[in-house]
């Protein structure tokens, strides 16, 4: 057997090199390399450098982000079962309701 690195614990690759990312384009949403963060003319490895950060910078800013979604997610869930609630309360009044005239 080989002894294999598992995927976790690999470096994570830039996609177009093949070389270990040190950074993240928040353009082009992918891991860049040296390669492609080199202080050269654009070219066809990245469009834009517009805005490139540290790979564990950019990891941050994801979980804050996905924080901020997940909360407002929460909050929504909370009004819908609140509106669900209040529905159902309705509907058991309607029913007596039609119950009573039925009768």
């Amino acid at each position: 057997g080989h002894n294999r690195v598992p995927a976790d614990q690999r470096p994570a690759l830039c996609p177009i090199h093949k070389r270990e990312a040190e950074a993240y384009c928040t353009v082009d949403q992918r891991l860049a390399c040296t390669t492609c963060t080199a202080a050269v003319p654009v070219g066809p490895c990245h469009e834009h450098h517009a805005d490139v950060k540290p790979i564990p910078e950019a990891a941050a800013t994801a979980r804050e982000k996905l924080g901020t979604h997940s909360q407002s997610f929460l909050k929504s869930e909370e009004c819908i079962t609140r509106e669900l609630g209040c529905l159902h309360e309705q509907r058991a009044l309607i029913d007596a309701r039609i119950e009573h005239l039925e009768n």
